[in-house]
């Protein structure tokens, strides 16, 4: 009877220590990302059961650059660079009130998102040139900007050529 009593008694420690063990057991999965940029997008998913929480962050980023141009050529570098990033500003800035034109700026595919602020500056074309060609997706946004005199050999508009969202402000 004794050796029963003996059995019975490590059975039950030996259940109690087991469940102590399972339920001390923490599952965790934290995998996050971080890529330092100006804009930063988080996701965030959480999925729970009655006795595991697991939170898992996604952090995605989007690559902005702001530049400030003196010159028409510096206009024309920062738009048609292969490097240029996804959502760009540029702001037209110097003593020059007037840029001209000395060739098309077909925007760079890498830029999806453009705003050019021109701070009352004026685009001429010189009757020779067109100002801007756009011929991928992206939003195009100019403000406060004058184009004049820009003229196209081909078919498409003397000042811009887009087939994408294009707003002047």
């Amino acid at each position: 009877m004794t050796h029963k009593k003996i059995f019975l008694m490590i059975l039950i420690i030996t259940i109690i220590s087991s469940i102590g063990i399972v339920s001390a057991t923490d599952i965790s999965d934290n995998d996050t990302t971080t890529i330092s940029d100006q804009t930063t997008h988080t996701t965030e998913n959480t999925i729970e059961t009655p006795a595991k929480t697991i939170n898992k962050n996604t952090q995605t980023s989007t690559k902005q650059a702001t530049q400030t141009v003196t010159n028409y050529q510096e206009l024309y570098d920062n738009l048609t660079s292969q490097t240029a990033e996804e959502d760009t500003t540029i702001t037209l800035g110097g003593e020059e009130e007037t840029y001209t034109i000395t060739n098309t700026i077909t925007v760079s595919e890498t830029i999806k998102n453009l705003i050019i602020e021109g701070n009352g500056k004026t685009i001429d074309g010189n009757n020779k040139f067109q100002f801007i060609n756009i011929k991928h997706p992206s939003n195009i946004i100019i403000n406060n900007l004058t184009v004049t005199r820009c003229n196209s050999s081909g078919i498409y508009g003397g000042a811009s050529a887009t087939s994408n969202s294009l707003s002047l402000l």
